[in-house]
């Protein structure tokens, strides 16, 4: 069964842990890692537990105290404490750096830089922006710096989607043929503009905007078919 999970988290890229966050126990200090079968309660050598603190959105990732900050309770001595500020669960910055969980955001504006976040949702991509670029990130394997028209009136959708007046991305990729006017995200991966429907950023030939549906996260309908991910099953 362990072995099943750990193949489906890698298959639908949702990663394959879920942190249960910081602990304390005395003077120690913890991280609570959980995988697939266990839990990983790592010590946290050195932290500080009188100025110990848990900041960022989902009180989760990002610590700090009086001498450096934490991110999934990794010492992060690369930033400035005294200019440390947590922009969301991922993202933080310390007024020069700017970072997604442990990667740099190369060439980001620290002075204009917000994390583009909707709320309502609290997982998928975490989608940013400067007064030049936007990035995605999701918190493991880097961050892209998005090819996109401008930054002005970005909005994130389901925490996948980032909406633009001229265009849509999911994640990375940006969807092709679409009108970002009348463009709809039906869940997290299916979606429609009222002419074409997509999985994720593909478009899916032959479906049925009119009547097209979501049945659960993976699957849908519509008049003519029913649909797994971005393929017609009958």
């Amino acid at each position: 069964m362990k072995i099943l999970v750990i193949v489906l988290c890698l298959l639908l890229l949702q990663g394959c842990y879920k942190d249960e966050g910081y602990q304390f126990e005395g003077n120690q200090v913890f991280f609570v890692q959980w995988i697939p079968g266990e839990d990983k309660k790592l010590p946290i050598v050195d932290a500080d537990p009188v100025t110990f603190e848990v900041l960022g959105d989902d009180g989760l990732h990002w610590a700090k105290d009086k001498n450096r900050a934490y991110y999934r309770g990794i010492p992060q001595n690369h930033l400035s404490i005294k200019t440390f500020k947590a922009l969301s669960s991922l993202y933080a910055t310390d007024g020069e750096k700017v970072v997604c969980g442990f990667d740099l955001v190369e060439g980001a504006d620290a002075d204009s830089f917000v994390p583009l976040i909707d709320n309502g949702h609290k997982s998928g991509y975490e989608y940013s922006k400067d007064k030049e670029n936007a990035y995605s990130c999701k918190g493991y394997g880097g961050v892209l710096r998005l090819d996109i028209r401008s930054t002005k009136s970005l909005k994130a959708i389901h925490n996948n989607y980032l909406l633009s007046p001229h265009e849509v991305f999911w994640g990375s990729s940006r969807l092709p043929e679409v009108n970002a006017k009348t463009f709809k995200a039906l869940n997290r991966n299916y979606s429609t503009d009222g002419i074409n429907v997509y999985f994720r950023s593909e478009i899916i030939k032959g479906a049925d905007a009119m009547s097209f549906e979501v049945v659960d996260g993976f699957s849908a309908k519509d008049k003519n078919h029913r649909y797994e991910f971005e393929k017609r099953i009958e």
